[in-house]
């Protein structure tokens, strides 16, 4: 097929699963091209027929550096990891906790290794077993694209995955107690998040262990790395953010609910199918604010819990007419469904971080003051 007079020619290759050539056409292996699914058959079974575009590499040289390693990052889900270190780090200088910077430093890079190590592993198997041609919208473009191999991709897991215990051995050494929180991350890694040959995305308890890791053990086991003990205001941090991230997930697989249904995927949203789905968002939802109003009517002041809570049921009542209008998964008033919705949980975060950075301030001003 000649390719717009250009007198370049497509060549397409169709492998089934129990081929040799599967694998290494998926993983992308090759250095003189690039085998780019165009379509697929019985995704995930035994009788997974693909067919590939085999490109030449020319064809993606306009592509830049910036396209292809800033959706590998993951930069939109950095917040999930990043919150949580910087409530810790804010509340340790609050309450004048003793941090020694370099393992503060080695603490942050390993857990900043680990998560993109996470990652890219999640992005290998989703491309691997085809959910990244089921779930288009959520698709890490680089890889289904063809712009990065697999193949590159698995292997910078296992190099950040290394690195990230690399740098953790020193903070075991200095604080033993850290090897409870590693033990238990690492079997809600290889349990929840990365089941050999299985998404988390596709089994009921892949986004429960996603919501434990970022909330409750790497709140505690942050604390614990950084200064050998931790606080019970930490620990209930970290279960409240866990699920708020749970939210946040649960709203991800709510939007597409309709492909995961049609893929038979099985998670949380798929087995309620669309009413009860929808009704486990606004539960959540409901959830978090509740769980972050008691946090802060224990932990701030008065004042900040009563103005936070105001705030946050007026956003809620506002988001009511498209909770109200939406009755199926297609349509435009799903998109508006996820945009509220999406915008509530970042409303959520922000007030969390504006105490914090109120906090900040306000013990700046004291000790200058002082």
């Amino acid at each position: 097929m000649d390719k717009a007079g250009t007198g370049k020619t497509d060549k397409f290759v169709t492998v089934k699963k129990d081929s040799p050539e599967f694998q290494k056409y998926l993983e992308n292996r090759a250095t003189n091209f690039r085998a780019v699914p165009v379509e697929s058959q019985n995704i995930n079974t035994e009788l997974e027929i693909v067919t590939f575009e085999l490109k030449e590499m020319s064809e993606f040289a306009a592509i830049t550096w910036k396209q292809k390693i800033v959706p590998l990052l993951k930069l939109n889900k950095f917040l999930y990891f990043f919150f949580p270190v910087f409530y810790v780090v804010t509340t340790s200088w609050l309450h004048a906790y003793e941090v020694d910077a370099l393992t503060l430093l080695l603490s942050w890079l390993s857990v900043t290794f680990l998560f993109l190590a996470v990652n890219l592993r999640a992005d290998y198997i989703d491309h691997m077993i085809g959910l990244d041609r089921i779930l288009k919208k959520t698709a890490t473009k680089p890889v289904s694209l063809g712009w990065v191999s697999a193949y590159k991709v698995k292997q910078f897991s296992y190099v950040f995955f290394v690195a990230s215990v690399a740098l953790g051995i020193p903070i075991v050494i200095a604080f033993p107690i850290t090897l409870l929180a590693m033990a238990c991350a690492t079997v809600i890694i290889f349990w929840a998040v990365l089941r050999q040959r299985q998404s988390f995305r596709s089994h009921l308890f892949g986004d429960l262990g996603w919501s434990l890791l970022l909330g409750p053990i790497l709140s505690v086991g942050f604390e614990l790395s950084i200064r050998g003990a931790s606080t019970l205001q930490t620990l209930m941090f970290g279960f409240v953010w866990g699920v708020v991230v749970f939210y946040r997930i649960q709203l991800q697989n709510f939007e597409v609910i309709m492909e995961a249904s049609v893929a038979k995927i099985k998670n949380g949203i798929t087995w309620l199918g669309f009413d009860k789905g929808k009704e486990l968002i606004i539960g959540l939802w409901g959830a978090s604010v509740a769980l972050f109003a008691v946090f802060h009517l224990i932990y701030s002041h008065w004042l900040y819990w009563i103005s936070t809570v105001v705030l946050c049921a007026i956003f809620t009542y506002r988001s009511r007419t498209t909770y109200q209008n939406l009755k199926s998964p297609l349509g435009s008033e799903m998109g508006l469904f996820i945009k509220d919705f999406h915008q509530l949980y970042v409303l959520l975060t922000v007030l969390w971080a504006v105490s914090l950075s109120f906090l900040f301030v306000v013990q700046i001003f004291a000790k200058v003051l002082g």
